[in-house]
């Protein structure tokens, strides 16, 4: 458990409608519309968390208790800020609640503007979502305490890349994944640069059954994650080099500004498909590319997209394999590969050795 205390404070208006906050500061202006007390500090227990987390605001005799999701980015001594949203800000405790400031009692609002009153925030792991849903993580890992947060809450595990060495007693395989997700369990997949979430696409596709979160990643990889159609997946930057990868490479994550995706879309083949990453956190698959123009037409904010090319996409695939039957060691047609642009280093590899 993790527990924060803090103080009331007379500005307090708790008006906003989507986060609330306890916050370091020892004072507030009535601007601040989601802090709920400030001088928050942490009390015992500082750690990273992850994973379905239940988090109960507390003031005398007034006790509001909501779920959400840890944010192991976040670390105790700062802002705490609790988002209905999905957006994971490194002042971030926990994402996916369904209360904010502005849902809290009146009575306990004014309890809150006694800056004699104590405010306590306690975030408890649990062990399964109250929805009864599995989780996919997706997730790039890396040596620091975020990753071994994430590896802690994970249930089991899979490495899609076989280089990746992971220390967890729940190893699995792709199926096995699958079957423990369906099965309301939480699977860290340790991904690939070139083909997130590749050996649970039938997961991905069910969200219904299986919520998706990801870490250390990209978003528009994760987007990539819910493509069905196999092969690597290059990062492009912008939307003129998403189209220039397309002509190389099978698909092209990317992410902009919505009007610049729609447009995007209109530039590359009619054939294409995408799969956007929307706002309740889930990896959708859209049919084709002019069904998701019409539905960004009215969206704000970035988003992003997994485009998928027509047959001219297969010509480094086609090259990689004709240098094979040359004779060129595999080591050197990988290296030529990953010079191309938007192809990462395990992407190369993976069309290589794939």
């Amino acid at each position: 458990m993790i527990q924060l205390r803090a103080l009331g404070h007379e500005n307090v208006r708790a008006t906003h409608g989507k986060t609330f906050e306890l916050t370091d500061d020892p004072s507030i202006t009535p601007r601040a519309t989601c802090v709920l007390g400030v001088g928050a500090h942490p009390v015992g227990d500082v750690r990273a968390l992850a994973g379905p987390v239940s988090i109960t605001l507390g003031v005398g005799d007034h006790v509001v208790t909501t779920t959400g999701v840890g944010n192991p980015l976040w670390r105790p001594g700062g802002r705490a800020v609790i988002r209905r949203n999905h957006n994971r800000f490194p002042d971030t405790a926990a994402t996916g609640v369904d209360l904010a400031a502005a849902d809290l009692p009146p009575d306990m609002v004014a309890a809150l503007r006694d800056p004699a009153a104590t405010v306590d925030l306690d975030i408890f792991p649990l062990d399964e979502r109250p929805d009864g849903r599995g989780t996919i993580v997706l997730a790039m890992l890396a040596d620091n305490s975020q990753s071994a947060a994430e590896l802690a809450a994970a249930d089991f595990v899979v490495c899609e890349d076989p280089e990746t060495r992971v220390d967890h007693p729940g190893i699995v395989s792709g199926p096995e994944a699958v079957a423990h997700a369906l099965a309301g369990r939480r699977v860290l997949v340790a991904a690939t640069r070139g083909a997130p979430g590749a050996s649970v696409i039938d997961a991905l596709s069910r969200p219904d059954q299986v919520a998706v979160e990801w870490f250390g990643m990209p978003t528009a990889l994760a987007a990539a994650a819910g493509c069905p159609v196999p092969g690597m997946t290059v990062l492009a930057s912008s939307s003129a080099e998403a189209v220039d990868a397309l002509r190389v490479a099978p698909k092209v994550a990317f992410t902009g500004p919505a009007d610049k995706v729609v447009q995007l879309l209109k530039r590359v083949d009619t054939a294409a498909v995408a799969s956007p990453v929307t706002a309740e956190g889930t990896v959708v698959w859209a049919p084709t590319a002019e069904h998701l123009a019409a539905d960004w037409t009215t969206r704000r904010g970035p988003v992003s997209v997994c485009l998928v090319g027509s047959g001219s996409s297969t010509v480094v695939a086609e090259l990689v394999r004709g240098l094979l039957d040359a004779g060129l060691p595999p080591s050197a047609v990988a290296k030529a590969a990953a010079s191309l642009p938007g192809m990462s280093r395990n992407a190369a590899y993976k069309l290589v050795h794939g």
